[in-house]
């Protein structure tokens, strides 16, 4: 997982694409980073922002697995220029303390991280040319809606088991589909199999047929 991630599938998340220019905001000078707790002299704390809880109120569910996924490919899909900038704020959400963030923060000449008035979702931070730089709260924290591989196996398998249930009581248990599978340089393929069977249990089917 990330970085300092609280105990606590989105909805398609922002893009973002790059930095953007400030426009009605004013980048924060070193002065007003200032804090009395700084861990180091350039004013700059290394926290990252408290978590909102309101960026994952609309996160679908993910594993472990598929959080890092969407992790990296936040991280990878990043193009535009100042590429050690980017790289450098991936290290500072990743440190596990704030005086290593601040480290890493004013070796790339960035502010501290700061919540974004304007969008819940992410946060940002400004760099020496005055350029912001967006990143998503899922980089940091992991969302209320994280589940583990056992749980998602167990959901299924319940939707699978209410499903039968139905069929059960409306007399169509037995019942089978019927379909075709156009091969285009083999014979075309019949395949029957219980209305209950799941797409794994028809993809075996056919790979067994085939084999």
């Amino acid at each position: 997982m990330g970085a300092n991630e609280s105990s606590e599938r989105m909805a398609p998340h922002p893009t973002f694409a790059g930095p953007t220019r400030p426009q009605a905001m004013t980048r924060p000078t070193a002065a007003s980073n200032s804090h009395s707790g700084s861990a180091g002299g350039s004013g700059l704390t290394g926290l990252l922002p408290p978590n909102n809880h309101i960026w994952d109120r609309n996160f679908q569910s993910v594993t472990p697995r598929e959080l890092k996924k969407l992790r990296e490919a936040f991280w990878d899909r990043i193009t535009q220029r100042n590429m050690e900038i980017w790289t450098g704020l991936r290290l500072a959400v990743e440190a596990e303390d704030a005086p290593t963030r601040v480290a890493i923060l004013e070796s790339i000449e960035c502010t501290d991280f700061m919540p974004n008035p304007d969008d819940p979702t992410a946060c940002y931070v400004w760099d020496s040319r005055g350029a912001r730089y967006d990143i998503p709260y899922y980089t940091m924290y992991s969302p209320r809606s994280l589940v583990t591989e056992e749980e998602i196996e167990a959901r299924d398998a319940k939707q699978r088991a209410e499903a039968i249930e139905q069929l059960r009581q409306q007399g169509k248990l037995g019942a089978e589909i019927r379909f075709t599978i156009r091969c285009p340089k083999l014979k075309d393929l019949l395949v029957e199999a219980p209305l209950t069977a799941t797409v794994l249990n028809i993809r075996e089917l056919v790979s067994g047929t085939l084999h």
